[in-house]
Parts: C-alpha cells; sequence; structure tokens
C-alpha cells in the first residue's frame, strides 16, 4: 500500500475552509497584482467609455426626431461598469407610448429599422420574435456592434435596475471593479459564462462576488 500524502489542516473533512489569514502574504499580494494587470489589460479608457454614451445619446436623438418619444439607455456589462474593451453595447430603448401585441410591436420594430437604416446605421436586422424583441445593428462607422431591446412589457426594462444597483456598488467600493472584471474575465475563458447554457450569467457572478 502506497504511504498516503498528509492533508492540509484546511482540506480535513469537517474543518472550516481556509480564509485569507491562512494564506502567506506574499501570495496574496502576488494575486493582487495579477488582478490589478489584468484589469488595467482590459478596462476600457475615459476616451472609450464617452464615446459609448454619445453613441445613445445619437440613437436617442435620431429616433426622437423621427418621432418615436423615447429615452434609450446603456444596460448590460456598459451599464454596470463592467464592460471590457471593445465589448458589443447593449441599449434599452424606453417608448414613450410602446405597441401592445405582438403584430403591432413587430409594426414598430420594422418602422424603427427602417429610420436606423436611413441615417447610416449598418446590417440592421429585426428579431420580433425572440423572447425579448430586439434589434441588432452595427453603427454607421462599422465600430460597434449594438442590441437594442424596447420596453413593450415592464420586465424588459429591468435591465437598467440591474445594472444602475452594480455601478451603485463599484461607486461604494473601488475593489468591485477590478475583481469583478476579472472574475469575468476568468470566468468566460474557462466556458462556464452564459445563463443559457444553465451557467451564472456576468451579472451572476458579479453578485457573487458582491455577497
Amino acid at each position: 500500500w502506497k504511504k498516503r500524502k498528509k492533508r492540509p489542516k484546511s482540506a480535513v473533512r469537517g474543518a472550516p475552509p481556509a480564509t485569507v489569514d491562512d494564506v502567506e502574504p506574499a501570495v496574496v499580494a502576488k494575486c493582487a497584482r495579477g488582478v490589478r494587470r489584468l484589469f488595467l489589460e482590459l478596462v476600457p479608457d475615459e476616451a472609450e467609455e464617452r464615446g459609448k454614451d454619445e453613441l445613445r445619446q445619437r440613437l436617442e436623438d435620431v429616433l426622437s426626431e423621427a418621432g418615436f418619444g423615447c429615452t434609450v439607455h446603456l444596460f448590460g456589462s456598459w451599464g454596470s461598469g463592467f464592460a471590457a474593451k471593445a465589448s458589443d453595447m447593449d441599449f434599452i430603448c424606453v417608448l414613450d407610448d410602446p405597441s401592445r401585441g405582438s403584430y403591432a410591436q413587430k409594426v414598430q420594430l420594422m418602422n424603427i429599422a427602417k429610420v436606423m437604416r436611413h441615417v447610416g446605421y449598418r446590417e440592421v436586422q429585426t428579431i420580433p420574435n425572440a423572447r425579448v424583441p430586439i434589434i441588432k445593428s452595427w453603427t454607421p462607422d462599422r465600430e460597434n456592434q449594438i442590441d437594442i431591446c424596447f420596453n413593450f412589457e415592464e420586465r424588459f426594462s429591468l435591465g437598467i435596475h440591474g445594472a444602475r444597483l452594480i455601478r451603485a456598488y463599484c461607486d461604494s467600493d473601488p475593489l468591485v471593479r477590478p475583481l469583478a472584471l476579472v472574475l469575468k474575465h476568468w470566468s468566460k475563458a474557462r466556458d462556464i459564462n452564459g445563463a443559457w447554457r444553465g451557467n451564472l450569467s456576468s451579472y451572476g457572478f458579479s453578485l457573487l462576488l458582491i455577497h
């Protein structure tokens, strides 16, 4: 019989899990440097963030001038502050008078898409039969891919509040954003990120981290 290796105290069944206090300070410092280095590689600069907000405002102006009373909001990673460089953009367009009924909503999506094509948005595609009806498109300069959903049902607007919640946590503790962005990167690199596959979404991983 081979002699079994003695397990560390933290691995003994029934023993409490190891805490940061059980880890050598040098190891903690090395991990902290690694997190900071990766965060700086991933995080967009202020110019890119301003550019995304300008695209949001431009879309809102285009739709408002065409007669669709609305406000456009960033949500998802750009709304929460957890976007990496060159991430796709998610918008929610809160219409003053959203259509009711699937046919009327389809017509309204097609009319909005027509306006977007007219002012230069590229590859504008309506997806009215999705669980959350959206318009997919590229910006006129083809540098940003965008998804736009609408407040046809009240629950479709919940993404705005979720993004604001995460943003509030970021503002309250400077450690939240770098840790969450690195955790998001790690989970995607290991193919365990995505609610549509039964895994936690990036939003779920963020809440897990904060908790």
